[in-house]
């Protein structure tokens, strides 16, 4: 969302409720009822939405469905706001309805809401469909993501890239002919003068292979109308040609620091052991003095969940304008678990993005994923599953020229989706349709059943997908939980107490 768009508590209402004197809600209960029920005709019926989420204060609830995000603040005065609505958590007639609430209007109110939901004979249940649509003739738009480098300089005690499926110990790079083949076959699928591709290079390290990423981005800029780059860099060096590069075009760089210098330190130094934090800290500087688009991440394990707030703010004195947090996963490519000893503690996390939420009075949000779930609220997007992986729009090209739809499975034969040949991408089906049947989420799986999820999505399916252990899928499912639900409370509660949030940052985010 961009950095000048707001959202406000202005559409919000605040109620005094009373089911014994609708004329609390300013509505004539008794004429109201006279008038629904009589004449012989079938009436819609009403149930609550089952997907309430309630925050109790000392004087009233604030109360919202995860779906419409359209929070209501509901005074006390006597009334079990909550019972009311679990009375109805069936469809009820609209008498019933009359006799709950005192007023037929004030249902429908609430259904505006999203609170409760409306069915009639001849239509079934009425409900916001929601979420965001591509309009009709929008120019393509592809992603593609480039493994320079399969190496790395770095020796993080958590590495998520596996030394057997990424060969970590191969210094070879990314093929410029394998790179150049997938550009030219994803611009042959769409010929149009608008056409944009967004080229990410990962690796490893990519910028120990900094000459191919200044080769295979001029090649994208030829070819393509529109490009944007993205780098996901540790920032160890910082050749000249690639900060020429961000003043060219477009580029963002995700660049972890994790904490304050001793921290960042024990979890990610060089090879050697050597300290990394004042040469990335340097040229996070560099780039921002330069104009170009920084993410400072934070990889959220043990060593440094007690300083999330601190690390956030650390992050703006830096200079980026933006932080990304993210849990540590379960396991690494090569289904390796990390092991409890690494692994963040969901209480900590939430106390300490609540504390983060608290800090920001102005109401500018500078963090991910609280930036992701504003958006959410402002356009009216939903997420039914967090992944969205797409080998055809979306590929990933590694060093030999194999093309996946995930890093995660970079190295896994089961989900290699194709390759490059002479003719340009070459795809398999059944790697793609069998990826496609383990993805999502499962009905026996909490989130099915949470109310917060078409707010994130549920957790990556990775370790799932890798046939790990479900206790790991649940780990990452409660770590995300920490920090989902406190943000969408804490906004839902702003907004109907009339404060207003808005994105500090106006690019787009990486989260992974």
């Amino acid at each position: 969302m961009p950095a000048s768009a707001e959202r406000s508590a202005a559409p919000v209402r605040r109620l005094s409720a009373n089911p014994d004197a609708a004329a609390a809600f300013g509505y004539p209960a008794a004429a109201i009822g006279r008038s629904a029920v009589l004449g012989g005709i079938q009436r819609p019926a009403y149930r609550a939405s089952s997907r309430l989420n309630w925050i109790e204060r000392d004087d009233c609830w604030v109360v919202y469905d995860a779906h419409h995000l359209a929070p209501l603040r509901i005074e006390k005065a006597g009334w079990d706001a909550p019972a009311a609505f679990q009375r109805i958590g069936t469809f009820v007639s609209e008498a019933e309805c009359l006799d709950k609430f005192g007023s037929l209007e004030l249902v429908e109110f609430f259904a505006r809401h999203g609170l409760v939901e409306k069915t009639s004979p001849s239509f079934g249940v009425s409900r916001d469909a929601g979420g965001a649509v591509c309009a009709p003739g929008a120019a393509a738009s592809f992603s593609l993501t480039v493994l320079v480098q399969h190496s790395c300089n770095f020796g993080c005690v958590y590495c998520l890239n596996g030394p057997e499926s990424y060969q970590t110990s191969d210094k070879s790079s990314v093929s410029i002919d394998h790179a150049k083949a997938v550009i030219r076959s994803l611009r042959r699928s769409a010929p149009d003068a608008d056409a944009s591709i967004y080229l990410s290079f990962f690796g490893g390290e990519p910028l120990l292979g900094w000459k191919k990423v200044i080769d295979i981005a001029a090649f994208a800029a030829a070819e393509f109308p529109r490009v944007a780059f993205n780098i996901t860099s540790n920032l160890s060096l910082l050749p000249q040609p690639i900060v020429d590069l961000a003043r060219r075009h477009r580029v963002t760089f995700c660049v972890n620091v994790d904490g304050p210098a001793p921290v960042h330190n024990k979890v990610r130094p060089f090879v050697n052991g050597r300290p990394s934090y004042d040469t990335v800290v340097a040229n996070v500087r560099r780039l921002c003095d330069a104009g170009a688009d920084v993410q400072l991440r934070m990889l959220v394990c043990s060593h440094n969940e007690a300083h999330i707030h601190e690390t956030v703010d650390l992050h703006r004195e830096i200079g980026a304008p933006v932080s990304l947090l993210t849990p540590l996963r379960g396991a690494n490519s090569d289904a390796t678990v990390f092991g409890d000893d690494l692994y963040a503690t969901p209480k900590t996390v939430r106390s300490q993005v609540e504390a983060l939420l608290r800090s920001r009075s102005d109401g500018v949000l500078d963090f991910y994923p609280a930036i992701e779930i504003l958006n959410h609220i402002d356009t009216g997007t939903r997420v039914k599953q967090y992944c969205g992986a797409d080998v055809q729009g979306s590929p990933i090209v590694d060093n030999k020229g194999n093309l996946y739809n995930c890093v995660w499975f970079v190295g896994n034969e089961r989900f290699r989706m194709g390759a490059i040949t002479e003719s340009g991408m070459m795809l398999e089906n059944e790697p793609n349709e069998r990826f496609q049947s383990l993805n999502g989420i499962r009905p026996e799986q909490a989130c099915a059943r949470c109310n917060y999820r078409e707010v994130c999505g549920g957790p990556c399916p990775a370790t799932r997908i890798m046939d790990l252990d479900a206790a790991l899928f649940e780990r990452e499912r409660q770590l995300k939980c920490a920090m989902t639900k406190p943000i969408t409370d804490f906004l839902m509660e702003g907004l109907v107490n009339g404060r207003s949030f808005r994105s500090g940052y106006a690019g787009t985010i990486v989260p992974d």
